[in-house]
């Protein structure tokens, strides 16, 4: 298999869970308190969002990259 649609297959992959989830989200470790045997750990949730766009343009991408045949290819 050709590397071109193995990059093609991972734009799909990619793009398809960009349009479904919009984004990702993380949790940063923002600070630590420890007092005695008390300790406290504030975490902030925050969310990355992807364009909807470019999770089209992945899958486009993906598409030509699987579809169109590469340079070495022999036509009927």
């Amino acid at each position: 298999m050709p590397i071109t649609r193995v990059i093609g297959a991972i734009l799909i992959v990619i793009g398809v869970a960009a349009v479904i989830y919009g984004g990702f989200m993380y949790s940063p470790e923002v600070a630590e308190i420890s007092i005695g045997t008390f300790e406290m750990t504030l975490q902030e949730a925050d969310q990355m969002n992807t364009p909807l766009g470019a999770g089209i343009i992945a899958i486009i991408g993906g598409l030509v990259l699987l579809l169109v045949p590469g340079p070495g290819a022999q036509r009927a």
